[in-house]
């Protein structure tokens, strides 16, 4: 990457379990290609509108400022989202978004990203924290 690229790219460090101390890369997506994802997500989640994701999104009430609350957050608002969904489109969806991310799983190398395998994300908390970055990344980067 060169220093005058003005792509977006977000790094996220897992913190959740079995993830922890892995690095994730999400790089941009171009805009077309970006639009169609949405278009699809609407379709999968079966809304009729971006408005009601957005309030499905929103965190229901902070709870114990415990370390597991936030994880346990992420995972009952992919559950919230995901209630009735067409889950083939969901899957297919996920894996086309999830090719724009890139793992360094080994903390003592966290520049030395490769791409992504099935088997590298373990915990539910750390995929919600891969789609709340790629989302943060492309729709308020």
């Amino acid at each position: 990457m060169h220093q005058d690229d003005d792509s977006r790219i977000t790094d996220m460090q897992a913190t959740a379990g079995r993830d922890a101390g892995k690095t994730f890369r999400i790089n941009e997506v171009p805009p077309l290609e970006m639009a169609t994802f949405v278009l699809r997500l609407l379709a999968a989640l079966r809304l009729a509108q971006v408005a009601e994701l957005e309030a499905l999104l929103k965190p229901r009430g902070k709870s114990d400022a415990d370390a597991d609350s936030e994880d346990t957050e992420m995972v009952a608002t992919i559950l919230r989202v995901l209630t009735g969904c067409d889950p083939i489109a969901v899957r297919a969806l996920l894996t086309d978004v999830l090719a724009y991310v890139q793992i360094a799983p080994d903390a003592q190398h966290p520049t030395t990203f490769r791409r992504l395998n099935d088997s590298d994300i373990r915990e539910m908390a750390t995929l919600g924290g891969i789609l709340r970055s790629f989302v943060q990344n492309h729709m308020f980067g």
